[in-house]
């Protein structure tokens, strides 16, 4: 393929008659030894960045020319980005562009930056997009780059500590904490409060239990035979 490099000079020449001179035309034509269809194309590459802990770290997309550049029609497009799980919003990075960029005689490529903030949020990889558009004096290749944010931060852990409980407590077989009653609630010579069976072994046994521990459920008929009163 040969390579798009703006006008040349042309010479035509012609042959008169025996009373004619010869004579020579010149004249600008915007093609030289060019095949149509072979035109420069523009492409744009991919690129992944670690994003860092804070600050900001600039994402170098690198759009090229596949010839370089005509001195006398100078390619140009139109560079920009677009939000992918990544967006400007939520200050994954910074929205550049739309921007035309030319490229003048000889070059055939030029960077276009794309600010990347970092943070300490653990989250999943996050992508965004370069997109070319609007070329002149050259065609698109490869529309669209796509760039990528790296997280580099440690998942969250969950974790449990172990709890050491009083004798008034014990474990249930669900997992939880069972709570019993402390010794200063429960009724003097029982070990827990008084049900029905501890009740009638305390009428037959004859024990003292004062007021101040004695259950208000007690029975009259108990108090009454109760031997400290």
């Amino acid at each position: 393929m040969r390579k798009f490099d703006g006008p040349s000079t042309w010479t035509a020449t012609t042959t008169g008659t025996q009373t004619s001179t010869s004579t020579q035309a010149t004249g600008v034509s915007g093609f030289s030894d060019f095949a149509i269809g072979e035109v420069p194309t523009f492409s744009v590459d991919d690129v992944s960045l670690t994003e860092g802990d804070g600050g900001m770290t600039n994402a170098s997309f690198l759009v090229t020319l596949s010839a370089p550049a005509s001195p006398f029609f100078p390619p140009s497009v139109t560079v920009g980005t677009a939000d992918g799980t990544a967006t400007d919003a939520n200050n994954d990075y910074k929205t550049e562009g739309p921007a035309l960029i030319t490229f003048t005689g000889g070059q055939s490529s030029q960077v276009f930056l794309v600010p990347v903030f970092g943070d300490t949020k653990f989250e999943p990889d996050e992508n965004y997009f370069v997109n070319l558009s609007g070329a002149s004096n050259a065609s698109i290749a490869d529309a669209q780059g796509l760039g990528t944010i790296l997280n580099d931060d440690t998942a969250p852990t969950v974790s449990i500590d172990d709890v050491k409980g009083d004798r008034g407590q014990r474990r249930s077989d669900a997992g939880g904490v069972h709570r019993e009653p402390l010794q200063h609630e429960r009724g003097p010579g029982l070990g827990r409060l008084p049900d029905q069976r501890r009740l009638r072994d305390a009428r037959r046994q004859r024990l003292c239990f004062g007021d101040r521990h004695w259950p208000r459920s007690r029975p009259r008929a108990c108090r009454r035979r109760s031997p400290c009163r």
